[in-house]
């Protein structure tokens, strides 16, 4: 006798409950064994200098390191108040590790020795060192909007951040914000819950454990930004509206690099991108102020940080850019 068969639909829904089930079978089954996605949200997300730090010693976990820093009650690395003082001009520097000062004392970051250097000229301003280590643009954006804005600053310089063009699985403003489109969606989903995924790129990417890969590493596929050229100009226009709301601006600026020497002048990532927003606005660019010897105006042990000399060659130039704005 012959045995009755499935129609041909019921066949295929009995197939995809089947390979369902040992979809999900195999879900928790890694889930169990402890195997977690390559990028763990934990490792980026909106952090911030712990608030009223006073003169505790910073010893460096990579490098030999060895500062002094204190913070205020915001977690700001400046002893500037947030009422404001009549007839003071206010200058907040906004940026990642280079801006805050990573490994100096905090008289020796860019910040100090630019309001020394713009009061000892007989200007009434203020210079609020609002740099924060490993910050992209976003977490700039982020710290400008609860923070900063209550400094309410004439201008606020916004050093360009190569933190933004490092790879990730899920960039900083989909991290907070969610994202755009079926196909972002669904890799940031994975990214974040799939076990399965996060064992298939194990497979097939050397460096799936890496949560960040630097901007000029060979990209591995479904990799984005921490912060893409789209994304930087919302942020950066909405940073603009919510200054024009005390009378203030943003501006751009970009530091020294130890690259620079031997580039001669070479556009850095983003630079041009940061030009076009700059709509003829002059930007606020530091890197043409280092005499020739450039290497020793950086760590040895670090060239990714200037030094006390690095930074008061920096400063100099910052003071000269910012009297031309303020007087």
């Amino acid at each position: 006798m012959r045995r009755p068969t499935l129609p041909r639909s019921y066949r295929a829904l009995y197939g995809l409950i089947v390979a369902s089930c040992l979809v999900i079978l195999t879900e928790i089954g890694l889930r169990l064994d402890g195997q977690k996605p390559a990028y763990q949200v934990s490792q980026l997300g909106k952090w911030q200098t712990t608030p009223n730090i006073n003169a505790r010693r910073m010893r460096g976990s990579r490098e030999p390191h060895d500062f002094v820093l204190s913070t205020n009650a915001d977690g700001l690395r400046t002893k500037v108040p947030r009422a404001r003082k009549p007839d003071t001009k206010r200058v907040v520097l906004m940026g990642d590790s280079n801006i805050f000062g990573w490994g100096l004392n905090d008289g020796q970051t860019m910040a100090a020795q630019t309001g020394i250097i713009l009061q000892q000229a007989g200007l009434q301003v203020e210079i609020i060192n609002a740099g924060q280590p490993g910050y992209s643009t976003a977490q700039v954006s982020w710290l400008f909007e609860h923070t900063v804005a209550q400094y309410q600053p004439d201008l606020t310089v916004v050093f360009l951040s190569m933190h933004d063009h490092n790879r990730v699985l899920v960039s900083d403003t989909e991290l907070w914000r969610g994202t755009d489109g079926a196909i972002g969606w669904l890799r940031v989903g994975l990214a974040r819950h799939s076990a399965i995924y996060a064992s298939l790129r194990r497979m097939r990417h050397a460096q799936t454990a890496t949560a960040q890969l630097m901007p000029l590493e060979k990209e591995e596929a479904a990799r984005v930004r921490r912060v893409s050229d789209q994304e930087r100009g919302v942020l950066l226009s909405r940073m603009r509206t919510q200054a024009e709301a005390w009378g203030g601006t943003i501006a751009l600026g970009l530091m020294p690099d130890i690259t620079d020497q031997v580039q001669e002048e070479a556009p850095r990532l983003g630079q041009r991108w940061a030009e076009d927003f700059s709509a003829g606005e002059p930007m606020i660019n530091l890197r043409p102020c280092c005499p020739e010897g450039e290497e020793a105006l950086f760590f040895p042990f670090d060239h990714g940080h200037m030094n006390a000399a690095g930074n008061a060659a920096a400063a100099t130039a910052l003071a000269a850019a910012l009297r031309a704005r303020l007087e």
